[in-house]
This record gives structure tokens, sequence and C-alpha cells, in this order.
């Protein structure tokens, strides 16, 4: 690869492989010696790559003298989900069959919408009836999840195929989906280690292509007008990291139950000596949601009252004197 997209979810250890009249072999990394051109966008620990920042660089790894660079593309998401594409009408393509009359605009969209896309008809008799949506293109950093926020009415759907293809292949690669809910707003997810090998870095950026619904033409009304409603298309990440907040392997403190099951967590520091301590919860768009004020500590487990939290994952922060340190935790 001449250049690869990463994250601060998890370091890219970068692929060294050397060539020789035996044929090729992996490098470890960590035996080159790194530069970054722009070391506030990541910096190369041990061959690991540590995204700091969303923009380009280029890092040049040297072993003797030979040497080689790649260019780093750093696309930190700025929360878990983030609008991947607004479905702005002159951006899609629509066809359907042609007994349909399908409209693609903004009419009847949902009550509440401020933006997205309809496809309106007025159902006719026809064979295998279908409306296809087109718009290809790359999306943000490494989500783990295509989500569709759609209403589609009372409208009857049998299933629908998404398309989509990696940033290394020109070929696409469908996934199906055959449950719809109607007349609410509902989300239809695309979890892309079910099609294609996440853990290879080359994939991306993943690309969509189109997305393909088949009509459930007998339980249809023929003349009696539908519409299909997308509001977004949402790039979903798990594991999500918050700028500061960086949940990280710490010797400092253990905390227990982990999933939390009765509301309260128990937290518990390594070192026994006075420290003035702090503890607060985040949810995981950084957004504080509790913070006690302990005191002194002066040993054992600290209890931490969870009240009105509902089951997820969440951020503790806690502060002792001058330092800090933070860890996820789950309530269930």
């Amino acid at each position: 690869m001449d250049s690869v997209i990463t994250d601060n979810r998890s370091d890219y250890p970068i692929e060294v492989v050397a060539s020789t009249s035996g044929g090729d072999a992996l490098i470890s990394p960590a035996a080159l010696n790194w530069t970054v051109t722009n070391p506030e966008i990541c910096r190369i620990e041990n061959g690991l790559v540590k995204a700091l920042k969303n923009g380009k660089t280029i890092v040049t790894g040297q072993i003797d003298d030979v040497n080689d660079s790649i260019l780093i593309v750093v696309e930190i998401p700025s929360d878990q989900s983030i609008i991947g594409d607004s479905m702005k009408i002159n951006d899609w393509t629509l066809n359907a069959s042609s007994f349909l009359n399908a409209q693609l605009n903004q009419a009847n969209l949902p009550t509440g919408w401020n933006h997205g896309a309809a496809v309106n008809f007025v159902h006719a008799a026809g064979r295998s009836p279908f409306i296809k949506l087109t718009n290809q293109r790359p999306f943000f950093g490494l989500p783990d999840t295509i989500r569709f926020v759609m209403n589609i009415g009372d409208m009857a759907i049998s299933r629908v195929l998404f398309y989509l293809r990696t940033n290394n292949d020109t070929k696409t690669i469908s996934y199906e989906i055959n449950s719809f809910e109607k007349n609410k707003d509902f989300n239809l997810d695309i979890p892309l280690n079910k099609i294609f090998n996440t853990t290879d870095r080359a994939i991306y950026p993943v690309w969509f292509d189109n997305a393909n619904f088949y009509l459930d033409a007998s339980n249809q009304v023929e003349s009696k007008a539908y519409t299909l409603a997308i509001k977004n298309i949402l790039l979903v990440y798990k594991d999500f990291v918050i700028s500061g907040l960086n949940p990280v392997k710490t010797d400092k403190f253990s905390i227990f139950p982990n999933p939390v099951n009765n509301q309260i967590l128990n937290l518990q520091l390594k070192e026994q000596k006075s420290q003035v301590l702090k503890t607060e919860v985040y949810n995981l768009s950084g957004q504080l949601l509790l913070s006690n004020h302990h005191g002194v500590y002066q040993g054992g487990a600290v209890t931490i009252p969870l009240k009105n939290l509902t089951p997820g994952l969440y951020l503790l922060k806690v502060h002792e004197n001058e330092r800090f340190s933070v860890a996820k935790f789950s309530i269930e």
C-alpha cells in the first residue's frame, strides 16, 4: 500500500515487506527508524502508528541504507456515530420500475425531519416492482457499521440489497436485509465485518454503490400513494474514543463489578497513600453525567453511585491529586 487510513481507536502496525532473491519476507516495523513529516498528525512507537489529529502526513522508515515512505491518513470520528450522507437528492440517482412513475424529491418527508430524500410513487400493477438508489461514494474513516435511518410508512418491502465495495476492488458485494418496521423511523444496519475482512486496512475507505428495494406487490394497494424516505446514512464506530478521554489499561486503580448491574461501581486505588480523590462519569459522546468529590482517600474501596444511568458503555475519569486516568465500564 502507498497510503493507509487509521484512527485513534487502535494503533496501526506498519507493514514492512523486504524483497529478496528468495522471495518476499515480512520485517517487524519496530526494526526500522521512523520519522514523521508532521508530528501533529501521528507519532510512531515501536513501528506502531498512533493517530493524534485528523490530516495527512508522510512517515518514512529506514533500516541500514534502505528507506521507504507511506502516506498516513488520520480520520478520527467526532462522535460514536456521524452522518456519512445527509441524502441530498442531487447526489443520488433513482431507477425504478417504469409503471411506478417514481420521483426522487423531498415531498412527504416524515414529521420532524428537516432533511432527507423521499421516493414518492403511486402503486400500479406490474411485475417485480423495485426502487434503486445509487450514489457511488467513499465513507469517512474506519466505520464498523453503515446505518440507514428510514421511514417507509405502510409500504410493503420484501427485501433490500445494499451493494458496497472496498477501496482495493472494483467489484461490489451485496448485503441483504428482509425485515422492516412500518409507520415509524427505524434503522437498517450493515455490519461491515459481515461482508469484508475489516482487519485489512487496504479495504478502506469503504465505498457505497447502491441500494435496491424490492416491493412486496401482493401487499401493496393499487393506486395508493407511497413514500420511501431516508433521513441519513450514519457511520457507527464501536469503541469510540473521545479526544482527551482515551481509556487506557492502567495499573493505578481497579473498578468492579464490570459490567455494573446494581447501580453501584466500586473503585480501588492501587496506591494506599492519602490523596485527594474525584471521579467523573462521561457518556461516549464526552458529556459529563456525574461528578463526585470523595475527599482524601484513606484506602479501601470507594463507592460510586450510578443512579439514573441507562444500560450502555461509559467512561470513568479518576482524578488523584493532579493526575488522572480513564477507564471504560458498562452497565447492564
